[in-house]
């Protein structure tokens, strides 16, 4: 059984707008928390795009957000298969991993910081990753269909 933090269901929309002075914080459990038992797992995901599938997409946005998990304990953000659209500007992600398979996606502006991204085009798919920082992360682009992939500005380091 999952245990995921948010679930997005067909035509849903998630906005998250922080500033820079003010950013949201989307914290993993285990980092607030003591966990008493074993119910608790680590390999579920905070934020879970297209839950279920339907014939809207679901939509998620998020301005000036930081992600904060420890490393490799789960997903910040994964797509389940399922067509939505994404968008990620100013953010700062710590830890854990992200998964792409569908959709439209955007990454702008962005630091990733020890987090292991994967992107994979189970569908023909347009994702656009710009002017990041990807410090000390890992990142795995599995293209097997169609569609223009756009990484451009990036740091690796």
């Amino acid at each position: 059984m999952r245990r995921d933090g948010i679930g997005l269901l067909s035509g849903s929309q998630l906005i998250s707008e922080g500033t820079p002075i003010s950013p949201n914080h989307i914290a993993r459990f285990n980092l607030v928390q003591d966990c008493s038992n074993t119910n608790w797992n680590g390999g579920s995901s905070s934020v879970v795009g297209g839950w279920l599938g339907g014939p809207a997409p679901a939509q998620a946005s998020f301005q000036f957000t930081d992600w904060s998990m420890p490393a490799q304990d789960g997903f910040h953000f994964y797509t389940y298969g399922q067509s939505m659209v994404n968008a990620f500007s100013d953010c700062q992600f710590h830890g854990g991993k992200l998964f792409f398979n569908v959709g439209a996606f955007t990454i702008t502006n962005s630091l990733l910081e020890r987090v292991n991204t994967r992107i994979t085009d189970d569908v023909q798919m347009s994702p656009v990753i710009r002017n990041c920082l990807f410090y000390g992360a890992q990142l795995f682009a599995d293209r097997l269909g169609d569609g223009t992939w756009t990484l451009r500005d990036n740091l690796f380091d």
